[in-house]
């Protein structure tokens, strides 16, 4: 059995949680990429997947980020009717380590989903 090399990008924080919101609201929340490795670290993408409520903005990372080195990226959801959302975050190095980030929130009109 291979090796799994472990991740050297890290992201904090380790889940993006919106909470209860309104139908309509726009907010965004920041999370930090860091490579925790002492050398340049390649990213090869940066992935937002499952509810359309919630959309990547405000990407900082480079294609390389250096040893030590940070980058932000602001995550916004914008729900459109009442329900609990899910969505995944996914950071993938050039080596193909993934490092996955949950995003949820719920939405209410009036208070009520």
């Amino acid at each position: 059995m291979p090796l799994r090399t472990p991740p050297a990008l890290s992201v904090n924080p380790a889940s993006v949680d919106f909470g209860a919101m309104q139908v309509g609201d726009n907010p965004s929340l920041s999370a930090t990429i860091t490579n925790t490795f002492g050398l340049p670290k390649g990213i090869q993408w940066i992935v937002l997947s499952g509810s359309t409520a919630y959309t990547l903005k405000g990407n900082t990372c480079p294609t390389v980020l250096a040893g030590g080195a940070s980058c932000t990226i602001q995550v916004t959801y914008q729900p459109t009717v009442s329900g609990t959302f899910s969505g995944n975050l996914r950071v993938l190095e050039s080596t193909g380590t993934a490092t996955d980030v949950p995003v949820s929130g719920s939405a209410t009109i009036n208070g009520e989903m």
